[in-house]
């Protein structure tokens, strides 16, 4: 599966790895391994993304590696790189702001992700839509390229599977999940240590803002589907970026739950979406739907250009179908 991508890698000396917009913790994971990876090389390589590294991430960034995307400064790695590495991601245009980069100096891209892409945009694309994070995937590249392991790679790694696991709790962990992360832990990583930055690292202003998240939390008559709504209004001094990860956690562990929402307003018409599975519904095509993408448990949108009630209505409707196929067809088998 990897051989394209190995002679790609011998061949060429400049990269620039990236991920998707908002990255989460399976996309700078794999960034930070990836990047020591292609180091230890001997390549030259730059991490930037549209947005910033979250505060309970930036543990695996010790040395600023990863650069926040600046036109002045970027525009010229981007004009002398060999290689642009995208991962994590199915569609191009969650690429944000790189994406035009991309297109503007026609560097040689490679699509590098175990969700199966809506339409092929880059000039090579590497995906095991069995793999249950990209780190999982990193791994069996280092392995089969015959690289050493080092505390920085398998770090990263660590961080991809078990944020993209739901810390070994979905159902994409496998006995090979386990195998990978028991080889990983020999190289020093604290797994406890790694865990409490992610998850235990909460400010008392995010706390507030759960609990208002809360008292917004609408379930559907038949009990399947959850959704809340966080505004602008309700964000006042709230650092803009935090993970919404741990909130629409809640909401999913409502029991005979199906799939879980949550409306996020970043501004007034521009709305950002998760969706959550317990499995039997793919978001992932839902969330397609509305130009967004992810992997059939967790999936995200954006709806531009309409208020917050609007978006709230066209989402529950595509939902409530979704769902409604489902039963319809349990029912009939």
């Amino acid at each position: 599966m990897f051989d394209d991508l190995i002679k790609i890698i011998k061949e060429k000396q400049k990269f620039i790895i990236t991920t998707h917009v908002n990255p989460d913790g399976d996309g700078l994971g794999s960034e930070i391994a990836f990047f020591h990876l292609l180091k230890s090389l001997g390549k030259e390589v730059y991490i930037i993304n549209q947005d910033p590294i979250l505060e309970n991430y930036s543990f695996l960034d010790p040395e600023g590696d990863i650069f926040v995307y600046n036109r002045e400064r970027d525009h010229k790695i981007f004009a002398s790189s060999d290689v642009l590495m995208a991962i994590d991601l199915s569609n191009a245009s969650r690429l944000g702001v790189i994406e035009k980069e991309l297109q503007k100096n026609k560097i040689y891209s490679i699509c590098f992700d175990h969700h199966p892409p809506e339409k092929k945009f880059a000039d090579l694309h590497v995906v095991d839509e069995n793999a249950a994070s990209i780190g999982e995937m990193i791994y069996e590249l280092a392995k089969e390229m015959g690289l050493s392991m080092t505390k920085e790679i398998a770090t990263g790694i660590y961080v991809s599977i078990l944020t993209d696991t739901g810390s070994f709790r979905y159902t994409n962990t496998t006995s090979k999940t386990h195998q990978i992360t028991a080889e990983l832990l020999k190289f020093g990583i604290q797994p406890y240590n790694i865990y409490k930055d992610i998850y235990e690292s909460d400010s008392y202003q995010k706390i507030v803002l759960m609990g208002k998240m809360l008292a917004t939390l609408r379930l559907d008559n038949t009990g399947t589907l959850a959704w809340a709504v966080i505004t602008k209004k309700m964000r006042d001094g709230v650092v803009e970026s935090f993970d919404k990860e741990g909130f629409i956690d809640i909401l999913r562990s409502i029991k005979g739950l199906e799939v879980a929402i949550l409306f996020f307003e970043k501004e007034e018409k521009v709305i950002k979406v998760s969706l959550r599975s317990k499995g039997n519904i793919d978001v992932n095509r839902i969330a397609s739907l509305f130009g967004g993408g992810g992997h059939r448990l967790a999936s995200g949108a954006a709806i531009e250009g309409e208020g917050l009630e609007l978006a709230i209505q066209k989402m529950l409707k595509a939902t409530t179908h979704s769902i409604k196929v489902f039963v319809d067809s349990k029912n009939n088998a």
